[in-house]
């Protein structure tokens, strides 16, 4: 499971299975001490930190220009009194009492830790929908075997007294994929790259026969079961789901180094299934080279640039139907693009 500081995780034992299970609780602060009792499941373990939510925090403060921090004046409204004929100065002065304007009550800005709260709350609500809608329309895929490469949904929790959400997740005990391949010196071996990819094409493959689209494929969102050696895809914050076989997307939503060059570019609609093909293919290259194939630091714009161009370099080891699978992935035209199906005919693949 990923940490982040935007929420914790829970490790838990379902009561009725006695499997492990990872509870999500998002953005909301909690003690450390905190021991909540799910229905269904106990909790054994914590693992995370609690979710900062200072609301003195002195870090909040950013520098304006001192200008920018001058009070501004402004002219007082115009005051209008009408006085009749032999009113008294106590008459005088409750007409002008009554007659001053009201004041518009201030906007209060914002706290930021409120704003991000709601940024990763509805995040997550989008992670549920697309756990859910899977969960709901995988009957009806005949190939179930990419089911497993997905982070199974158990259940979700609410409780509004304290303002909490709790997704209850499978639990995955190996750690994300960008770790695995930190792990490792030179990234991962082709034979043991194969393994996962084509894992992962079949999980992608299931996920879009269920009109899901992922539209954040990374390594930090494909967990590694240590037990099986198998990966699990997760992390379905930003995913869309496809309401007709021809719908597209227009959100900018993944991680640049991954992120297909028709999302970037805005100009049309975009197909978020071709997409999250260009994400395997960035995913396969990090893995064996051990390096982004798009990657400029500190330069957004020039990384944008190199996406959009299609430039990137193969490392000298890379061997031939590896560099041709990648090449048929990588296509600036989405329509050009390999697809999933031709990506497991692959020879590479075999």
């Amino acid at each position: 499971m990923i940490i982040s500081n935007n929420f914790r995780v829970k490790l838990a034992k379902h009561k009725a299975t006695e499997e492990l299970v990872a509870i999500k609780i998002i953005a909301v602060p909690v003690d450390e001490d905190d021991d909540d009792e799910f229905e269904g499941v106990e909790v054994v373990d914590l693992v995370g930190d609690d979710y900062d939510d200072d609301d003195d925090d002195d870090d909040d403060y950013s520098d304006e220009d001192e200008s920018n921090n001058q009070i501004q004046y402004e002219e007082p409204a115009a005051l209008t009194i009408t006085v009749e004929e032999n009113t008294s100065r106590t008459e005088f002065k409750e007409k002008s009492k009554t007659s001053q304007p009201q004041q518009e009550p201030q906007k209060k800005e914002p706290n930021r830790n409120q704003v991000l709260k709601k940024m990763h709350f509805e995040v997550v609500q989008q992670e549920i929908m697309g756990l859910k809608h899977i969960s709901k329309m995988k009957q009806t895929v005949k190939d179930q075997e990419g089911a497993k490469y997905i982070v199974k949904f158990i259940d979700v929790v609410e409780d509004a007294a304290k303002q909490k959400l709790n997704v209850v997740l499978e639990y995955i005990s190996g750690g994300d994929l960008f770790t695995v391949i930190e792990s490792e010196d030179f990234g991962l071996s082709e034979k043991r790259a194969r393994h996962y990819f084509r894992q992962m094409v079949k999980g992608v493959e299931f996920m879009h026969n269920c009109n899901v689209c992922h539209r954040d494929l990374k390594p930090e969102n494909i967990l590694v079961d240590e037990e099986t050696d198998c990966v699990k895809i997760g992390d379905f914050g930003h995913c869309g789901i496809l309401k007709r076989d021809d719908s597209k997307f227009t959100t900018v939503c993944g991680t640049f180094n991954y992120v297909a060059p028709e999302v970037l570019a805005q100009e049309a609609p975009y197909d978020g299934r071709k997409a999250d093909i260009w994400s395997l293919g960035c995913i396969l290259f990090t893995m064996i080279a051990g390096i982004y194939p798009f990657d400029i630091e500190d330069d957004v714009q020039a990384l944008v640039q190199q996406v959009m161009d299609v430039k990137y370099e193969f490392p000298p080891f890379f061997a031939p139907k590896l560099k041709d699978l990648i090449k048929q992935i990588l296509v600036r035209d989405p329509d050009s693009r390999i697809t999933l199906e031709q990506i497991q005919n692959h020879p590479w693949m075999k």
